[in-house]
């Protein structure tokens, strides 16, 4: 469970720190792909177990994902501010779940920064 902590942590990373600009919905598609493969696995782990937090954190990357799409359909100052708020959802919530996990890991699962 820890080292899933850890993976996804190190996948939100990358995700909140990309530069948003033109040309990077796709990197941001992959990135967000890889934070969701890391958010399943984790939840696999947590067979149950704080729920809440990893569902909080699914519902911020279904934010994003649309976020995402309307970057790409209608790029504008507005579409990326919304990107921009949308990585912020995903940071404070995969901090809450990680978190929450502290006490079982330690500090190997410190909160990621937006």
């Amino acid at each position: 469970m820890c080292q899933a902590a850890a993976d996804l942590r190190a996948s939100v990373d990358t995700l909140t720190h990309v530069k948003i600009g033109k040309g990077t919905a796709d990197e941001i598609k992959s990135d967000l792909a890889d934070v969701e493969a890391k958010l399943t696995a984790l939840t696999a782990e947590l067979h149950g177990e704080f729920k809440a937090q990893a569902s909080a954190v699914k519902s911020a990357l279904n934010t994003l994902k649309t976020a995402v799409s309307d970057l790409t359909d209608h790029p504008s100052t507005s579409t990326v501010k919304g990107v921009t708020t949308a990585l912020g959802g995903v940071a404070t919530a995969a901090s809450s779940l990680l978190a929450s996990l502290a006490p079982q890991c330690g500090s190997a699962t410190t909160s990621p920064s937006p």
